[in-house]
């Protein structure tokens, strides 16, 4: 899963060194690079909702100038996770029962599995719902919670790219999101009311606008379907 990080994080440096940390030193043999600081404060430090979409509208904007790059993403490694790839996989991504982590307190239990198969049908429709709309592939981060987005001076910075993929881009609002509103409070989204959907109208219309998107395009995550916990 993390061979592709070292050089993707390389060539998003050169190619965004406003938005990702440069890399100082590199050890190919080890898979291993030094980083310079991006600072201490995370996104989660914030809050005034600005700065939360100020964040945004960079990432956006950096998955918009890499929709243009997706073979240069795939030959530095990166995972193909296309909508249609991603509903050919399903089948066998749900088949693999060690993958659900049974019998541990972080895994699914034999309920949750029974109906996280069953719903494949939808998962699969989801991806067809999605794939109709005029949105371009692009780097997808894999793993974007606040904690990856370095806010210095007014500026952010995003790193940790071992998770990412080419695939919907949308899908790194949606996890933001989730996380936002299942994981650890946050000050401003708990707080401000309607902040969650002010952040989420502002990523997506920028996305949707610089990428030349159909008018009327749904927020992300709009067709793509929970499986909560029990």
């Amino acid at each position: 899963m993390f061979g592709h990080e070292l050089d993707l994080t390389v060539g998003l440096s050169e190619r965004f060194p406003e938005l990702v940390p440069g890399v100082l030193a590199v050890d190919r043999h080890r898979n291993w690079m030094l980083i310079e600081g991006a600072g201490e404060d995370d996104l989660s430090r914030y809050d005034d909702l600005e700065t939360w979409q100020a964040a945004l509208r960079a990432y956006a904007g950096l998955q918009v100038e890499m929709a243009r790059r997706t073979d240069w993403l795939f030959g530095q490694g990166c995972p193909d996770r296309r909508l249609d790839r991603l509903g050919d996989s399903l089948d066998s991504l749900l088949a693999d029962t060690p993958a659900m982590l049974p019998g541990t307190s972080w895994g699914l239990t034999k309920t949750e599995t029974d109906g996280l198969r069953a719903r494949a049908p939808e998962f699969k429709a989801a991806c067809r719902a999605l794939s109709e709309y005029a949105i371009p592939y692009s780097v997808e981060h894999g793993d974007f919670g606040y904690w990856q987005v370095i806010v210095t001076n007014g500026r952010s910075r995003f790193i940790d790219w071992s998770d990412s993929s080419v695939s919907h881009p949308f899908f790194s609002l949606w996890f933001l999101l989730e996380e936002l509103q299942c994981g650890e409070p946050n000050t401003t989204t708990r707080r401000l009311p309607g902040a969650l959907d002010r952040v989420r109208a502002d990523a997506s219309a920028h996305r949707g606008t610089r990428a030349g998107a159909p008018p009327g395009l749904p927020a992300p995550g709009h067709h793509l379907p929970r499986h909560d916990r029990a």
